[in-house]
């Protein structure tokens, strides 16, 4: 066990940079004041006051089209998780980056969706996050080449080690049905599997509570690709293979759970019930939530530690759920309880 001494050595710097950037996060009163906005324009102007708007300006500023203002929102979680891994110790950068791989992966999606459309490197440009190890130079290259296979082949060779197999996977993802979709599911489920490892090495560190919380990353994974199969009606046989190791709810409970008679009872068995009917984005909002509170109890009177730095994913990640809820609620004009309902955040 590590002294007091040795911590603030250790994680001095890290926690007080991220208790800063904890301090930026939108706050309840501002999400109300979002929530009841009258329009997309005053949704805006109100983003103009917080930490949003760096992004925003990228994007159009207070004349943003709406789906801008996604890409707008992914940056700015992209930047602050990239920061997070900078102000890391550099001996746990490793722990850290397995968790973001989902962001680091968002470029080869769209390089790959680009090339399947025929579309240029300029029809993407401004939403690559220039951060990522895939770059807007490697991406721009990628792009040039000839066909998806040479696309993925180049960014395969441009690949740090840990997502080499990921891209390999993509590559004959994309040979089953030649439309991507298969590719980007490929990859989704590398960067998902990456959490897994994560949760591996950090129980090999003895970092407990920071593995508690990333496991709860693959539960909810798991939890809505049993729900999605379970709505219409697939065989658990079709989605072992894409249910992933290493949650806290083990894959014979979920299998077990599976046989329920409803999605309802399904949910109950596996300790969320009442959801049933909330519709997916529902499910990951009281999962998410599950997350939080989990996180805060595990954070709850520690100083200085790794605890915090991954803490912090999470509490970003849910910000920019509610922040996406909120939106798209004003863009349909509907209230935030059918938006949950029926599923239109794009929790990516």
């Amino acid at each position: 066990e590590m002294s007091i001494v040795g911590r603030s050595i250790k994680y001095g710097y890290a926690n007080t940079r991220e208790k800063a950037m904890e301090a930026r996060q939108l706050n309840v009163e501002t999400l109300k004041r979002i929530e009841s906005a009258k329009d997309m324009s005053e949704v805006l102007g109100i983003l103009y006051e917080t930490d949003y708007k760096t992004n925003l300006v990228e994007f159009g500023g207070v004349s943003a089209k709406a789906e801008l203002i996604d890409f707008a929102i992914s940056k700015n979680l992209a930047d602050k998780l990239e920061k997070l891994v900078e102000i890391t110790p550099k001996d746990e950068q490793d722990l850290i980056r397995p968790l973001i791989a989902k962001w680091d992966l968002a470029n080869v999606k769209l390089a790959i969706e680009a090339k399947i459309k025929g579309n240029s490197y300029d029809s993407i440009a401004k939403y690559i996050i220039d951060k990522s190890p895939f770059g807007s130079e490697v991406i721009k290259q990628a792009v040039d080449k000839q066909s998806v296979e040479e696309l993925i082949d180049f960014l395969y060779s441009k690949s740090p080690r840990d997502y080499a197999n990921i891209l390999k996977n993509a590559k004959e993802a994309y040979a089953e049905d030649k439309t991507g979709l298969k590719a980007v599911d490929a990859i989704d489920l590398g960067a998902i599997s990456q959490v897994a490892k994560a949760v591996e090495l950090l129980k090999a560190r003895k970092h407990f509570r920071s593995s508690k919380i990333a496991q709860l990353t693959i539960d909810m994974q798991n939890l809505v690709t049993a729900i999605r199969a379970k709505s219409n009606n697939v065989s658990f046989e079709k989605i072992r293979d894409l249910l992933v190791e290493n949650g806290s709810i083990e894959k014979s409970q979920i299998e077990r759970a599976y046989s329920a008679q409803s999605l309802d009872k399904m949910l109950e068995a596996l300790g969320y019930k009442g959801l049933g009917n909330a519709g997916l984005t529902g499910v990951e909002i009281a999962i998410r939530r599950r997350m939080l509170e989990t996180g805060r109890k595990l954070v709850k009177g520690v100083v200085l530690s790794f605890t915090t730095l991954v803490y912090y994913i999470y509490l970003k990640e849910l910000e920019v759920m509610n922040l996406r809820l909120v939106i798209k609620s004003k863009q349909y004009g509907i209230s935030m309880e059918e938006i949950e309902k029926l599923g239109f955040a794009q929790v990516e």
